[in-house]
């Protein structure tokens, strides 16, 4: 018989932070997070996400992100929701919270609750849906190329609350 001499490749993911089961507290969030339990995390200053930045909920993962602070800022790899529905991904915005951008790249699957905020969304990259869940906002303003799709899988969510569109304005 014969012996053939070979190099394995291996492949590993190296995230900067990772949140699991239990509630969490940082003063900010830079480079790569993974969620692999059930958490919460709280941040006071906001979140600036930009470059290399990315939250990724693994499958089986759910959190939910309590922000301060005056301005939320999503780009770089966005936020890579592995379960697909967007339940799993909730940020709750303090009323000090005015602006949130959603830039390039930055996709989003989640819910935002973001009463107080005018919500800017540039340009999205390649996806073919750039948001996808629903939100609540003061303002929103799409810029260029942009998807929005609306999760109807959080209608069957549950729970005492429940999202109503109020108003609404279409600008050509």
């Amino acid at each position: 018989y014969t012996v053939h001499l070979t190099t394995p490749t291996y492949t590993t993911n190296h995230y900067d932070h990772v949140i699991g089961n239990g509630d969490y507290y940082a003063t900010s969030l830079s480079g790569t997070t993974v969620v692999t339990g059930k958490g919460r995390l709280s941040l006071p200053n906001g979140l600036n996400m930009s470059g290399g930045d990315g939250i990724t909920v693994a499958p089986g993962g759910s959190i939910e992100i309590y922000s301060g602070g005056n301005s939320i800022t999503i780009g770089g790899n966005g936020v890579m929701n592995g379960n697909g529905f967007a339940g799993n991904f909730i940020v709750y915005c303090a009323d000090t919270v005015t602006d949130f951008t959603l830039n390039g790249n930055g996709e989003f699957t989640g819910v935002l609750v973001a009463p107080s905020a005018a919500i800017t969304m540039n340009g999205g990259g390649n996806s073919r849906q750039d948001f996808t869940g629903a939100l609540m906002a003061y303002s929103v303003r799409m810029n260029g190329h942009f998807n929005f799709h609306y999760d109807e899988a959080l209608g069957r969510m549950g729970g005492n609350g429940r999202f109503l569109i109020t108003s609404w304005a279409e600008v050509n």
